[in-house]
């Protein structure tokens, strides 16, 4: 309905009874599909979608939120700190778990898998699971602080439900995801299947899809998909460390799935999200102390 030919834009207005608006899949196959793959295109990029009520509403959006993962850990006047085990893989679980266990005392509210742990022969799931927690009981014990363990669930589906349900009969609040790795699907239909527990995106392999300027889809596009899926903590960058991404991209990210409504700007469709709980803005990528300032400034 809008081309700019100066600026190469176009903005496309579907109806809405084109889609079975219960299925992101399918969505996205029409509106970010074998478009991609035409001949005649030569580069594309999606820079936003905005999603009507009528749509919204069909779907859980985050179970907890901002406010329910400050609720639930009980920090409510400051942002949360925590890290990532290194190295990435290569520890054995009772060792995994004891490095937890120093981050924890040391002062961190979370400790969190690497997106590539899950259930290597040197490190098997079941046995990192209760050992770490043992020690996040531990620190809790000992510091009086509520502690969080972001435990790695991505696996195939059947198996990542099975994952899910172990984490949430040894009481742990989250887990972590890789959303992007699992797909559209997979998310979608784990988060209809009411676990308790919260949800840590992490968005690895995005930037096969989001880093090219000239192609794809554009990271704020998909943690609008997030938002609506049903995230609760997502990755969005940091502008600084070692990830990519700059601080105008960071920040546009950042309100678009905490902000209730979203103002229209250059390359945004205005958005309401209808009541939709906002998603808590992760920042990691290569972070230490002598970046907080920045991330704190952006």
């Amino acid at each position: 309905y809008e081309i700019d030919e100066k600026k190469k834009f176009v903005k496309i207005a579907y109806p809405l009874h084109l889609f079975e608006v219960e299925n992101m899949p399918a969505i996205l196959a029409s509106i970010a599909g074998n478009v991609f793959g035409m001949k005649s295109v030569e580069n594309l990029r999606v820079l936003d979608i905005r999603f009507p009520a009528e749509l919204i509403e069909k779907y859980p959006g985050p179970g907890y939120g901002v406010p329910g993962v400050r609720e639930m850990t009980g920090v409510r006047d400051r942002p949360f700190l925590g890290t990532i085990i290194k190295p990435k893989i290569g520890l054995p679980a009772k060792m995994h778990a004891e490095v937890a266990y120093e981050a924890w005392v040391g002062g961190l509210d979370i400790v969190k898998d690497d997106e590539n742990l899950a259930s290597q022969d040197f490190n098997r799931f079941e046995e990192r699971l209760y050992l770490t927690l043992e020690k996040k009981d531990l620190a809790e014990e000992e510091t009086g602080e509520k502690k969080i363990y972001l435990i790695n669930i991505t696996s195939p589906y059947r198996e990542m439900i099975r994952r899910a349900e172990l984490v949430q009969d040894a009481g742990n609040e989250f887990v972590m995801i890789d959303v992007v790795i699992v797909g559209f699907a997979s998310l979608q239909s784990y988060r209809e299947e009411g676990f308790k527990m919260a949800i840590h995106a992490h968005r690895a392999m995005h930037a096969a899809i989001t880093r090219n300027p000239r192609h794809g889809i554009n990271m704020r596009t998909l943690a609008k998909i997030y938002r609506l899926l049903g995230v609760d903590n997502l990755h969005i960058g940091t502008a600084v460390g070692k990830m990519e991404g700059s601080a105008t991209e960071i920040t546009s990210i950042r309100e678009e799935i905490q902000m209730d409504s979203v103002p229209a700007s250059n390359d945004r469709f205005p958005q309401n999200w209808e009541g939709k709980k906002s998603v808590l803005a992760v920042a990691s990528g290569g972070l230490h102390p002598g970046h907080v300032s920045a991330v704190v400034d952006i």
